[in-house]
């Protein structure tokens, strides 16, 4: 069997905190190590498993608020037509 599962990014394990709590529980119970590639942190403690919680979090929240702009966007990008230029009339 395995010992430690190591993944690059937290935020790549899971996409939902709870998901994560349940899967980093399972792990303790089966006595395999969570580990993450580019984030260094300790799961065996609980300032650790706070730490992955918060990472989660934040690396989450930073997608949905890159996303966020980027749907306002198409609407008015659909408007413009192709090569930005207003598809019904000029200028814009």
């Amino acid at each position: 069997m395995f010992d430690t599962l190591l993944v690059y990014r937290v935020d790549r394990f899971s996409r939902r905190l709870r998901d994560l709590t349940t899967l980093l529980d399972d792990l303790d119970e089966t006595g395999v190590v969570f580990g993450s590639a580019t984030e260094p942190f300790d799961t065996s403690t609980a300032v650790g498993r706070i730490l992955v919680q918060m990472l989660h979090r934040v690396a989450v929240d930073g997608l949905l608020i890159v996303a966020q702009p980027a749907e306002e966007l198409l609407p008015a990008l659909a408007h413009a037509g192709p090569a930005g230029r207003c598809a019904r009339e000029w200028p814009c």
